[in-house]
């Protein structure tokens, strides 16, 4: 009772869910308009409704091919790569389906290219066989690197090709892509027909001698193989960017710290072997690692031992010291070099000046530097100024103990704090035998200055 005198509680759930749902339903013109901008070509949206009794928005498609399908749900139609049931149901084994549809109907299909290419995804190159009744470029858009061989063959025949080639290079299929689109949850649509690129020439001189067999009549179709067009002879440039071919690259090993060579190599494969780890992810310039083993790894077409780069640091951010006008690569760089000098400096607290947290480390300004590594290792050190800064009062200081009866008796302790409890006595102790060069326990206490 009380939350219906109070709230606008209906009292009622159906009504309440109802209620609910008219407010938060998505507005249907505006839907439309989304969703027209994803849409394959030949497919369009014909209305937007909502499903009362499954209370969901639900989209009805009209595909030229099959003309206006069921509604779908939004969820099923935004995930659907084909946005048409019937064009999704033909996918389904596609070539087996679409091949028995074929050869049943007498029909030989649509025009088809065939195509034997380099194609990159996931950061991968590998060689693609393909057929596609686009063209090569809207099909594989920023994948497409390179077109090796092309021909233009009716759909039945091109369905028939792909599927011999599967068969009689299925030990030569590269896997990676598809590996790593599994690992990653994020397929690239092709991943199935691919080869390494040593099956380039055999697959193309496959696919010559299909033809010439369909020209000869020696193999035996259903129904009347249709006119072939002439294949393109020669790999051409696609309008994307042209990508290295994948042939063996042989790399240079060195010695991370002196430079010297130790490994000349044919191939990345031949350093693995050697015992070493993604020697690609190390020579390209798309990583941040640079050494396996502890040795830096280059191309050797790109290797110049007079000029070899400096060793960068993963995921560092250079530093400046203001008051000593000095350079370092990283935080904990500037620690070690700072600490070798007397400062007891950590990379934390520098890290912490930097974010706006503290106004100094160790008692120096710190900056993020804008030099590059190669300029802050090749830092004029005569341009360094040695600065001292003034230490904290609450600073540890070392303390030397005498015994009063027996002088040749001495001790230094690290701290006041320990140099009391060495002798049974407290701090306050110390400190007040030092002021006025008292005895404590039998000892004279005095602080040793350090530069």
């Amino acid at each position: 009772p009380t939350l219906i005198m109070h709230t606008s509680h209906r009292g009622c759930t159906r009504c309440a869910r109802e209620s609910l749902g008219r407010s938060s339903r998505i507005n249907t013109d505006d839907l439309k308009v989304e969703l027209q901008k994803d849409l394959p070509e030949g497919k369009k949206i014909k209305s937007v409704i909502f499903d009362e009794e499954r209370r969901t928005t639900r989209i009805v498609v009209e595909c030229e091919i099959h003309g206006v399908q069921e509604p779908i749900a939004i969820k099923t139609f935004k995930n659907s790569p084909f946005k048409c049931r019937t064009c999704g149901r033909e996918s389904v084994g596609y070539g087996e389906h679409r091949l028995k549809n074929l050869i049943e109907s007498g029909s030989q299909g649509r025009p088809c290219s065939v195509a034997v290419m380099e194609i990159e995804a996931h950061e991968i190159k590998a060689l693609k066989v393909g057929i596609t009744t686009r063209s090569l470029e809207e099909r594989y858009r920023e994948a497409l690197i390179t077109v090796f061989y092309k021909v233009n063959l009716p759909e039945r025949e091109a369905i028939v090709l792909e599927n011999r080639i599967k068969i009689a290079f299925a030990k030569q299929k590269d896997e990676r892509i598809i590996k790593k689109g599994m690992r990653e949850k994020e397929r690239w649509a092709g991943d199935t027909e691919l080869y390494w690129f040593k099956c380039k020439e055999p697959i193309i001189d496959y696919i010559k001698r299909f033809i010439e067999d369909l020209k000869n009549e020696q193999i035996d179709y259903e129904s009347e193989v249709g006119k072939i067009l002439i294949p393109t002879p020669f790999p051409r440039s696609s309008k994307f960017e042209m990508g290295e071919f994948q042939g063996p690259i042989p790399v240079i090993g060195v010695d991370a710290k002196t430079n010297e060579v130790l490994y000349e190599c044919a191939s990345g494969a031949e350093a693995e072997r050697l015992g070493f780890d993604n020697i690609w992810l190390i020579v390209s310039e798309k990583y941040s690692r640079r050494m396996s083993g502890g040795v830096r790894w280059f191309k050797k077409s790109e290797f110049d031992p007079l000029n070899i780069p400096p060793l960068e640091i993963p995921h560092a951010t250079p530093v400046y010291c203001v008051e000593r006008n000095q350079h370092f690569r990283s935080t904990m760089e500037a620690e070690e070099k700072m600490r070798a000098l007397g400062f007891k400096v950590t990379g934390s607290k520098i890290s912490a000046v930097l974010n706006g947290h503290r106004p100094k480390a160790a008692g120096f300004s710190w900056q993020r530097s804008s030099l590059t590594t190669a300029e802050i290792i090749g830092q004029d050190q005569s341009n360094f100024i040695d600065f001292r800064p003034v230490k904290n009062s609450n600073e540890k200081k070392k303390v030397k103990l005498t015994r009063f009866d027996d002088p040749e008796e001495k001790t230094i302790y690290p701290s006041v704090s320990q140099a009391a409890r060495a002798i049974s006595s407290s701090p306050g102790n110390l400190h007040r035998a030092s002021r006025v060069g008292g005895i404590v326990k039998g000892y004279l206490v005095d602080y040793i200055e350090e530069n």
